[in-house]
């Protein structure tokens, strides 16, 4: 059985998470969409939607087809931010939001 997070140790991970994508934006522009994409992939992470395949779609759409700045961020994605978290956290975010109220919160969250 996977160890079930609390709201706080999910905050903290998603803070770990995000940090090497939000570390560098400057201006309330970059702060916010570095937010969005990170909240994004977050999604991804969370629900097991990320494949290769999958994250060069999501961000194709997210940073209109611009393919450097996509691969880039993917790279971004598998390198830093995914590598931040151990298997077991991963695992422990995957249990967390397999309960449907927490799934459901997530949904809001990107709003």
């Amino acid at each position: 059985m996977e160890k079930m997070l609390n709201k706080k140790q999910v905050e903290n991970l998603f803070i770990k998470f995000s940090y090497p994508i939000v570390k560098s934006a400057i201006t309330d522009h970059q702060k916010k969409s570095s937010l969005f994409i990170a909240k994004t992939l977050w999604v991804a992470l969370v629900r097991e939607n990320d494949t290769e395949e999958q994250i060069y779609n999501l961000l194709n759409k997210i940073l209109n087809g611009k393919h450097e700045a996509n691969i880039q961020t993917g790279s971004l994605y598998y390198f830093k931010m995914k590598a931040a978290l151990s298997d077991d956290e991963i695992k422990s975010l995957v249990f967390f939001y397999s309960i449907d109220k927490n799934i459901n919160n997530l949904k809001n969250w990107l709003d």
